[in-house]
């Protein structure tokens, strides 16, 4: 387990000192504040009749010094200055917190996978360079190295090769482009590759696919992170990846659909789906209320499976209905009654 940082020391809403995030190091951090500052901005901040009316919390003197002992004041300290505090973008948060605690198939999504495992092995080459004892000591067991091993990683193309497998798993399906783009991802950051066929189990995937509906991390999100990458990381055959039209392979290319056209709705439709349903964690009205105002139709919605599943919402949806009528105009006859049982 690892903890993702950024602990900082704070008073009266201004950090002093903070540790780095998503670091491989242990770190310790340290400031020199004035407590009494605490007491100062918290009565200043009250109303004055407010504090009249709350209970006087005692002050109990001990004989004892948080500070060098027999002074009160030290020339020699200076109070910690206030810091500004500086955030990862979201793109490298997905690089490094990923890579911290953590099959290849030519598409975004799977490379997004391999890419993160390339910037943990990065981030472990850093360490391996700065002389941390602790990350050698772990990279080396990790890897199977023999004890008393002096092995030295130069590269992280060199761990990568070692902690990170993958596969490319064509059909009769699969086109020369996955397969290529797969390779290149592979060489470009070591890992060891190969290919397996699997047309005997495609079928099943396919009916599987065709049961289930999920919502992850929005497909818009990995986009920007495979683009930071393709920079950052100094990955440029990413940029392949990026321009490929997203499509599952499951069937014959001929009668092949976009994941969209499949789906019957666009990543910007599902992103705006995911920040509703996880990030605002809307109701079931909100949800629909918001398609309205983006002008999505409802029907659309249709293509979860998963509703089927909740118990019945009939007030939300007779509230939707009520919206619908007022939007358009439309009379109550005109729709579909909600279902009670």
């Amino acid at each position: 387990m690892m903890f993702d940082g950024t602990s900082m020391i704070a008073i009266n809403g201004e950090v002093k000192a903070i540790t780095s995030q998503f670091t491989l190091r242990d770190e310790v951090v340290s400031a020199v504040v004035d407590l009494d500052e605490v007491i100062s901005h918290r009565s200043g901040s009250a109303r004055r009749m407010q504090a009249i009316k709350e209970p006087r919390y005692p002050s109990i003197p001990l004989d004892v010094s948080l500070t060098s002992k027999g002074e009160d004041v030290d020339p020699a300290v200076r109070l910690s200055a206030t810091i500004d505090v500086k955030y990862l973008e979201p793109e490298a948060e997905i690089s490094l917190g990923p890579a911290a605690w953590l099959p290849l198939s030519g598409g975004i999504d799977s490379a997004s996978t391999a890419v993160i495992v390339y910037s943990m092995c990065r981030m472990v080459a850093q360490n391996v360079e700065s002389g941390n004892k602790d990350v050698i000591q772990d990279l080396r067991r990790i890897c199977g190295e023999p004890h008393g091993s002096e092995w030295l990683p130069t590269d992280p193309k060199e761990i990568c090769n070692i902690l990170l497998h993958t596969c490319y798993m064509g059909s009769e399906n699969s086109s020369q482009e996955t397969r290529q783009r797969a390779r290149d991802l592979a060489t470009s950051i070591g890992s060891f590759h190969f290919n397996a066929d699997i047309d005997e189990i495609v079928a099943g995937f396919t009916r599987l696919f065709k049961c289930l509906w999920g919502f992850d991390l929005s497909k818009l999100d990995l986009r920007r992170f495979i683009k930071w990458a393709t920079v950052n990381l100094d990955l440029s055959v990413l940029s392949n990846f990026l321009s490929a039209t997203p499509v599952a392979e499951l069937v014959p290319l001929s009668a092949e659909m976009t994941d969209e056209e499949d789906m019957g709705l666009t990543y910007d439709e599902l992103s705006i789906f995911g920040r509703l349903r996880y990030i605002i964690r809307a109701t079931h009205f909100v949800f629909e209320l918001e398609m309205l105002i983006l002008e999505r139709r409802i029907e659309r919605l249709g293509h979860d499976l998963r509703p089927i599943l909740y118990p019945a919402l009939t007030w939300a949806y007779d509230k939707c209905l009520k919206v619908v009528e007022r939007l358009e105009g439309a009379t109550t006859t005109a729709l579909p009654s909600a279902k009670t049982e």
